[in-house]
Parts: C-alpha cells; structure tokens; sequence
C-alpha cells in the first residue's frame, strides 16, 4: 500500500510542477505580449517623424509639434471669443 501512496505523491508533485511551469509560461507569453503591445506607437508619431534624426532631434521634433499645437489652439481659441463677443453682438444688431 505504501508503494502506491508514494507513487501517488509522486504524480502529484509532477503534476503540480507540469501545471506550475506551464503557468509560469502562460504568463511569461502574456505578461510580454502586454509589454510589446504597450510600447508599441498606436498614434503613428513615428511615422510623421523623419529618420536618422537621432534621440535629441526626435525629441525636438515632438517639441515643437506641441508648441504648433498649443499655438493653433490658443489662435482658434482667440479668433472664438471674437466671433462670440463682437460678431454676433454685430450680426443680431446691424452693426456692419
């Protein structure tokens, strides 16, 4: 009887070391794909940037489309409260 018990254990000790290892695998494979997945440039900045600029001409680059940005923004945002403020006012009461 004890023959069997110990064989027993046995199988479930490599049981539980195969479920283990493929544990250990299955989140190895998921843990980086997650990774890849989350450095990898989903908004296509990369392919607006030009190449061979290197790591300070990149991030120059990113610069000033954030500076372009933030400019057109606050231009749009201006020419708005224009169009709020004196065009309407002028519109509703004749003042052309």
């Amino acid at each position: 009887m004890s023959k069997i018990r110990d064989q027993a254990m046995r199988n479930l000790k490599s049981a539980g070391l195969n479920a283990a290892t493929s544990g250990a695998k299955a989140a190895d494979k998921a843990g980086t794909g997650l990774f890849r997945w989350m450095v990898t440039d989903h908004s296509g900045v990369d392919f607006h940037m030009p190449r061979g600029r290197g790591f300070f001409g990149t991030i120059w680059d990113l610069f000033m489309q954030i500076v372009m940005a933030s400019l057109v923004s606050l231009v749009g945002a201006v020419m708005l409260y224009l169009v709020i403020a004196y065009g309407i006012p002028a519109f509703i009461f004749g003042h052309f």
